[in-house]
């Protein structure tokens, strides 16, 4: 009888020993993690199966993830189903159009969307969004924060704005979340990639923005984009500024002259 996989928190466990046996960094586990657990509760407890990798693809598909995200999701299933010896239930990736891209989000679009979460007391959908595009934070580690970090300011490697940090703390207080993670369903579970979509996108609906602009990959671009722009403008007004001092010392010195 052919044996039956069912990916639970034990198999997930096992899995992140073999990772970290084949010295596989803490970045890359911590990826893997989220998207298995992710992947667990789409099978909602029904075992693996040839299909399954493809049922999956084709839903993240459908709830508008780009397509490098989708096979990112599925190189990271990929290893696992090479883990259990059955690399031929692997899905194949999503096409890449290189020469289509949807038009990326623009700052007004942003703080309409914020603006719009407010006015319909959207209150995750706003944090949420908010957290995205302030700080560029990959989603699998938006479940990560915990109400700790907020007071310690420790957040790794990401940079979380002081005005973010502070409204993030009296979201905590409203919310009476006094430690542990910071972002949970009304079930008291942590939130996952559904949860998060369908908190932006209910907050997107009651707009006029396009749907494909609105995803957590589009507010993490805008972050970088933002951000490049910044920091150009700050390269520029430096090399403005020393050129403009080398001027002054030219007018008072001199320039030598043979």
């Amino acid at each position: 009888m052919e044996e039956v996989y069912f990916l639970d928190e034990d198999s997930i466990d096992r899995f992140m020993n073999d990772l970290d046996d084949r010295k596989r960094t803490e970045g890359t586990q911590r990826a893997y993690r989220f998207t298995l657990t992710i992947f667990s509760k789409f099978l909602d407890g029904e075992p693996l199966n040839k299909e399954s990798d493809k049922r999956w693809r084709d839903e993240l598909v459908m709830l508008g993830y780009s397509p490098r995200t989708v096979n990112a999701r599925l190189s990271s299933l990929n290893s696992y189903l090479n883990y259990i010896g059955k690399p031929e239930w692997r899905a194949p990736f999503v096409n890449v159009d290189r020469n289509r891209h949807p038009a990326g989000l623009t700052r007004s679009e942003y703080l309409c969307l914020l603006s719009t979460a407010q006015r319909y007391a959207v209150e995750d959908g706003y944090y949420l969004i908010k957290m995205l595009c302030a700080t560029g934070i990959p989603l699998c580690d938006i479940p990560c924060f915990t109400v700790e970090m907020l007071y310690l300011n420790d957040f790794s490697k990401h940079r979380v704005p002081v005005n973010l940090l502070n409204e993030l703390r009296e979201y905590a207080v409203r919310k009476g979340i006094r430690s542990g993670f910071l972002f949970c369903q009304p079930d008291g579970t942590l939130v996952d990639v559904s949860y998060i979509n369908d908190r932006i996108s209910e907050v997107c609906e009651k707009t006029s923005i396009p749907k494909e602009r609105v995803t957590p990959h589009q507010l993490r671009q805008l972050y970088h984009n933002t951000y490049r722009i910044i920091t150009l403008d700050a390269v520029n007004g430096a090399d403005l500024s020393y050129d403009k001092l080398l001027e002054i010392e030219d007018t008072a010195v001199g320039q030598y002259v043979i």
